[in-house]
């Protein structure tokens, strides 16, 4: 949880374009925020997600995608899908 309002913060500042943000233009912004709601639930629910994500974990989320995909399928043992999981994550980290 703490993450998540962690993110809200950093969001919000990000909008606002600076930190300590006034109370008047906190309440615009979340009003704009709420307005889009709407939109995203619909995207959502369609399959087009708006998700921001750096390159290099949309690159990680592609291969463990490939990755389930190869397990779901049976071509892939759960020991071989962790274990390149793991390795994945170590790749990147470096």
């Amino acid at each position: 949880m703490t993450l998540r309002v962690g993110s809200w913060h950093r969001r919000i500042n990000g909008i606002a374009r600076r930190s300590h943000v006034p109370f008047y233009m906190l309440l615009d912004i979340l009003f704009h925020e709420a307005q889009n709601v709407t939109l995203q639930v619909h995207l959502l629910s369609d399959g087009k997600v708006l998700r921001r994500t750096s390159t290099r974990y949309a690159a990680v989320n592609r291969r463990l995608t490939d990755l389930w995909s190869q397990y779901a399928a049976g071509t892939l043992s759960t020991s071989r899908f962790l274990r390149a999981a793991g390795r994945l994550q170590l790749r990147d980290e470096e």
